[in-house]
């Protein structure tokens, strides 16, 4: 069964998976030990990331299925209410990593 997702995405995540692209880009092209150290942090932060927002849509579709069980579908699979991030708090913070020039 794959996982519910809000129809916007979350930010936060697409964010830090571009960021591990960026980096792992980078580490290719300069082949450096401090790119590889920026591409394991990217990569590290981006899991952090997707795990967050995971169990965040969880506890969303939980909360759902305990009010009404009939709505929580339509509940989960529309616009969570602060999906935007930063209103109720669960906005998530990400360490960015130094993408420069060999």
């Amino acid at each position: 069964m794959a996982t519910p997702e809000p129809a916007d995405g979350h930010p936060e995540v697409k964010g830090a998976v571009r960021l591990k692209k960026e980096t792992y880009r980078a580490w290719m092209a300069c082949g450096t030990p401090e790119a590889a150290d920026g591409y394991q942090q990217a990569r590290w932060n981006a899991a952090w990331a997707v795990a967050e927002a995971k169990t965040w849509v969880w506890e969303e579709f939980s909360e759902a299925m305990e009010k009404d069980f009939r709505l929580a579908p339509k509940v989960i699979l529309g616009k969570p209410s602060g999906a935007s991030g930063g209103e109720d708090g669960n906005s998530l913070t990400l360490f960015t990593v130094g993408v420069g020039s060999c």
